[in-house]
């Protein structure tokens, strides 16, 4: 009898700790993005240290897992990359490809594309807008109306002039806006993780041209 007991509670010690460890890696990225948010740029510590770049592509990363796409009209083939693409200038050189190398998004590989025309992007769910656009920033804008896409920069008030995510730097830490009025207008549903990480901001009207 004791000898089954303690086998029974060996059973249930195992089960606990599978399930614990589902848990973890369901978990894993958003207490990444935490721990990210929570510690300055030049001293991020996990397991070591961090460049703002790479906590960037992690963040880039944990976006294409923590928010929630509209379905597809037309379903994509099974071996087809979920996309994390940069327009214009690239600040992040190969750490974007390391923050997503075997990992995978809703069961899919992740893939890293680049291109300095938007229209080569439009298949794209996520969009990193760099520095290089903020001027053509309403025009890129303008292309993607309507379109299922998450946009990020990281520019001056990127999320206040209608992009989705703008990442900023506050006491040298890496800090986001979210502007959820865009990311709900193309059916985006941002986690609940996301929005208490980053800040939720109310976007500005474009200021009237004056009249002559």
């Amino acid at each position: 009898m004791t000898a089954a007991s303690g086998g029974d509670r060996q059973d249930r010690a195992s089960r606990l700790c599978a399930r614990a460890r589902r848990w973890a890696r369901a978990l894993g990225a958003v207490l990444l993005a935490l721990a990210l948010v929570s510690a300055p740029v030049a001293r991020v510590r996990a397991q070591a240290d961090y460049t703002e770049y790479q906590v960037k592509a992690a963040f880039l990363f944990n976006f294409a897992r923590f928010v929630e796409w509209p379905a597809p009209a037309t379903e994509p083939p099974a071996d087809a990359p979920v996309l994390i693409c940069v327009l214009g200038d690239d600040p992040f050189g190969q750490d974007l490809e390391r923050a997503v190398k075997d990992k995978q998004v809703r069961g899919r590989n992740v893939a890293v594309k680049r291109s300095a025309q938007i229209s080569e992007l439009l298949a794209c769910p996520l969009i990193f807008i760099g520095a290089s656009e903020e001027r053509r920033l309403d025009s890129i804008l303008g292309e993607l109306k309507g379109k299922s896409v998450l946009t990020v920069g990281e520019f001056e008030n990127f999320a206040k002039r209608g992009g989705m995510i703008g990442f900023k730097i506050e006491s040298r830490r890496v800090r986001f806006d979210i502007n959820t009025q865009a990311a709900d207008g193309v059916g985006l549903k941002l986690s609940s993780q996301l929005l208490k990480v980053g800040d939720v901001v109310t976007p500005t009207p474009a200021a009237p041209e004056d009249s002559k």
